[in-house]
C-alpha cells in the first residue's frame, strides 16, 4: 500500500520578508542620522513586502552576526554599506564566507548600472550577492541612491525567480513521468532529495511495493503522462511519478510526490493516481 509522507512549509508569494542591515559606524552611533530605511520600506511596501532593518557597526564578526541571524527570519538579507576599498569596508569580507553560493551575475550587473549614474566611480563598489541557506543575501553600498538601484532595477524583479530557484522550484516545474524496468534503493534516495528541495507548499511523497504475486505495469505511458497533466489543470497540483514496468514481490513499483498549495488537493491527487495504477 502507499504511505504518503505529509510535509508543509507556509508560504505568501506575494509576500517577500526582506531583512535590512545598515552597517556603518555612524549610522550605528546615531541612528537619526540613516538615510537608507525609509527609502527601502517605501520601495518594498509599494511592491507588498515588509523590511525589518538593523544597525550594525563596520565589524566584521557582528555583520556575520547579524546575516545568519537575518538569514533564519528572511526570504531577501540585503547588507547596505561597507563594499568600498577602505580600510573599515569589511562587508564583504565579513559576507563572502557564509556564501554557500555566490552569484557573481548580480554585482557585474549592478556596477555596469551604476556607471550609467556615477561614472568610474562604480569601480568602487565590491557588490555581491548569494545564498545562505534558504535566504538570497545581497551586498551593496550604503549610498540611498544606490540602494534604490539595487532594489529597483535587481533585487526586487528577480525575488520571486530568484527564491524559487533557491528553494528548489526550477528543478520540479511541472507533471514529470519516469518509467524504467526497476526502481533502486539509490533512486528512492534521490527522488526524496529532490523533492524535498522543491518550493514551499503542501506536499506528499509516497513509495509502494509489490505484493505477493508481483507487480506489471498495464498502464500505457502516453495515457499515464496524460494522467499527470490532467491532475495539474483539474486539482492545481505538481506530481511526479517514477513507475516500475515490473517489479518482484517486495520489490519497489512506484514512487510518487504531489505538490500543490493545500492538504484536500494534494490528497484527491494522490487517491486517483493510486485508483488508476491499481495500488490499493
Amino acid at each position: 500500500m502507499l504511505r504518503p509522507k505529509k510535509l508543509m512549509w507556509p508560504c505568501n508569494p506575494a509576500l517577500v520578508k526582506i531583512s535590512l542591515i545598515i552597517v556603518s559606524d555612524r549610522v550605528f552611533l546615531d541612528p537619526s542620522s540613516d538615510r537608507v530605511a525609509n527609502l527601502v520600506k517605501d520601495v518594498a511596501s509599494r511592491a507588498g513586502h515588509s523590511v525589518k532593518v538593523k544597525y550594525v557597526p563596520n565589524e566584521r564578526i557582528l555583520i556575520q552576526l547579524a546575516v545568519l541571524e537575518s538569514s533564519l527570519k528572511s526570504d531577501l538579507v540585503v547588507v547596505a554599506g561597507g563594499t568600498g576599498p577602505g580600510p573599515r569596508d569589511v562587508s564583504i569580507e565579513a559576507v563572502e564566507p557564509l556564501l554557500e553560493k555566490e552569484m557573481k551575475g548580480f554585482g557585474e550587473r549592478f556596477r555596469l548600472l551604476s556607471a550609467e549614474e556615477v561614472g568610474a566611480r562604480a569601480l568602487l563598489s565590491r557588490a555581491t550577492a548569494g545564498v545562505v541557506g534558504r535566504s538570497l543575501v545581497f551586498v551593496v553600498p550604503g549610498r540611498p541612491e544606490a540602494v534604490k538601484l539595487a532594489l529597483e532595477r535587481l533585487i526586487l524583479p528577480a525575488a520571486h525567480d530568484a527564491l524559487e530557484v533557491v528553494r528548489g522550484g526550477s528543478h520540479w516545474r511541472g507533471p514529470e513521468l519516469i518509467v524504467k524496468e526497476r526502481i533502486s534503493e539509490s533512486d528512492v534516495e534521490i527522488f526524496f532529495k529532490r523533492h524535498l528541495a522543491g518550493p514551499a507548499g503542501f506536499s506528499l511523497i509516497a513509495k509502494h511495493r509489490a505484493g505477493p504475486e508481483g507487480w506489471t505495469l498495464r498502464n500505457d505511458r502516453g495515457a499515464l503522462k496524460e494522467l499527470l497533466n490532467s491532475l495539474k489543470r483539474v486539482h492545481d497540483v505538481n506530481v511526479a511519478a517514477v513507475i516500475a514496468r515490473r517489479a518482484a514481490p517486495g520489490d519497489l513499483t512506484a514512487l510518487i510526490a504531489v505538490k500543490g498549495r493545500d492538504n484536500e488537493s494534494c490528497l484527491r491527487a494522490m487517491e486517483e493516481i493510486i485508483k488508476i495504477l491499481g495500488m490499493r
